[in-house]
């Protein structure tokens, strides 16, 4: 289960990852299009730990864990992951110390 601080729900970084699904979806078919690990990889579930600001952007991302172990796969979906713009809220930046995302093969 993703871990977040007080001020932040996870209910609403889950909001903001369902809104920003599509982003998500073509990052991960264009790595599984060209990468010829995350191809064969049937699968990926990657752990990341990312800071959101009080407008709702992403401020800092961080890959806690890949099941691929692909450093390149990573670096896209950071990108990705950056692209994601969550509801504001109001006080200091909230820190998800572990959101997992499974991605699968399409």
């Amino acid at each position: 289960m993703a871990e977040i601080g007080k001020q932040r729900t996870i209910w609403r970084v889950q909001e903001g990852f369902d809104r920003g699904k599509d982003i998500l979806i073509d990052a991960y078919r264009r790595q599984e299009k060209y990468n010829p690990v995350i191809a064969k990889a049937g699968g990926v579930e990657l752990v990341v730990r990312l800071t959101i600001d009080e407008s709702g952007a992403v401020t800092d991302c961080a890959v806690v864990s890949d099941t691929a172990n692909d450093a390149t796969f990573e670096a896209a979906m950071l990108d990705a992951i950056r692209k994601v713009h969550f509801s504001p809220h109001p006080g200091p930046p909230s820190t998800v110390e572990r959101y997992p995302i499974m991605f699968h093969p399409m």
